[in-house]
């Protein structure tokens, strides 16, 4: 069984807004140093960093696993249409760039930001060739 992984792509703007916000709210450290407040600095920016560099689309047969925090199971099968949209819904996906995967069950789309987007759809079509595509 062939399994081929896709990373999420990563808008620059998204992540400079992200950790400039970090940045702002951990400015106290350059007043008033404190080792644990570094630490804690540190730890997250490592967190931010592991979310929006970490996010991976897997197709593995008939199943689309997606990784972010955990991993979420997919049956390509149910997967009736995939369209682009823009939405700012919370979703495993680190870029604007987004495309709406709207399964038979359940009926919540799935927002993902795949790179190489047209090869990702391309492989989704090649294990259910039924679904329909709408794309900007």
């Amino acid at each position: 069984m062939e399994k081929i992984v896709f990373r999420s792509r990563v808008s620059v703007w998204l992540c400079a807004l992200v950790y400039a916000l970090l940045a702002a709210a951990f400015w106290p450290i350059v007043y008033d140093f404190s080792w644990s407040l570094l630490l804690i600095f540190l730890l997250t920016v490592g967190a931010v960093s592991y979310v929006f560099f970490g996010i991976t689309y897997t197709i593995e047969g008939h199943v689309l696993w997606v990784r972010m925090l955990g991993r979420q199971r997919y049956d390509i099968m149910q997967l009736r249409r995939v369209a682009s949209t823009r939405t700012w819904i919370a979703a495993p996906a680190a870029s604007t760039r987004r495309i709406e995967l709207l399964f038979a069950s359940p009926s919540t789309p799935l927002i993902i930001s795949p790179c190489h987007q047209d090869r990702f759809i391309a492989c989704l079509r090649q294990v259910n060739p039924a679904i329909a595509v709408k794309l900007d």
